[in-house]
């Protein structure tokens, strides 16, 4: 009689330990932490077609993908997959109304540009030159002209070299900043189809990874149009030197999973 009375001891304690094992996986589960276990509360139905899924067996006889029955019955998988998508789809719109944005103000400053070359002295030998502060004449292709070919020309009212480099130098950034965008929006697209692929189902942490990324760039394009709206402004048109765009390189942008 003992013998069955620790017996039975024993075994209830096991099964306790299973029910608490249980109840902390389902609530780590219900949080969005990915213990490793989570197939423990899915249906029959979805743990067959993750399976499938995974060792690429034909699955005639079910026609919901495993992602779909992750979606259908992991509450908290669902809330996940559906705020990265969400977060993702969010950076995409706001980079394209950037990208709208700077296009107008790339088209603006290649005018500024054309217009300051245009108004540039004409040399005799066809030339295109402005004067420096210094009193020095540079072609359009920063080569110091002799001061004997300047000799009789009428700098007055004609455009300084320095306001020049700076037209040359807004164009030059603005092209490095749209570059930049591209690079951001081809890693979105690159983002938005790999939380789409479903062979197999990502893992929450991926997922999580996914999602931290598109808000990481979001914040990016925030410091890019600061620096556009600072730089461009009316108050502020010409940039002399010293701009950059190391602050939001994409080059620490995670790669794809």
């Amino acid at each position: 009689m003992d013998y069955f009375v620790e017996f039975n001891l024993i075994a209830d304690k096991q099964r306790e330990r299973t029910r608490q094992l249980d109840r902390d996986d389902l609530a780590n589960e219900q949080c969005g932490n990915d213990v490793g276990r989570m197939d423990r509360f899915l249906s029959r139905e979805a743990r067959d077609a993750i399976h499938l899924r995974k060792t690429g067996q034909n699955r005639s006889s079910s026609t919901i993908s495993a992602l779909q029955w992750l979606l259908l019955n992991s509450p908290a998988y669902a809330t996940l997959y559906h705020s990265t998508y969400e977060e993702t789809r969010k950076a995409q719109v706001k980079l394209l109304s950037f990208q709208e944005r700077l296009d107008q103000v790339i088209e603006t400053a290649k005018q500024d540009l054309n217009q300051s070359i245009a108004n540039a002295v004409t040399l005799p030998d066809g030339r295109k030159a402005h004067l420096d502060k210094d009193g020095f004449a540079w072609t359009i292709n920063n080569e110091r002209v002799d001061d004997a070919v300047t000799t009789g020309i009428n700098w007055e009212g004609t455009e300084p070299r320095e306001s020049h480099l700076g037209r040359l130098n807004n164009l030059q950034f603005l092209l490095e900043m749209q570059t930049t965008t591209e690079t951001m929006g081809l890693r979105l697209g690159e983002i938005a189809d790999t939380a789409e692929n479903d062979d197999p189902p990502h893992s929450m942490d991926e997922l999580n990874a996914l999602k931290d990324e598109s808000k990481v760039i979001s914040e990016q394009l925030d410091v890019l149009s600061d620096k556009l709206n600072s730089t461009f402004s009316p108050s502020a048109p010409v940039v002399r030197s010293g701009n950059n765009l190391d602050a939001i390189r994409t080059a620490n942008i995670v790669p794809v999973l």
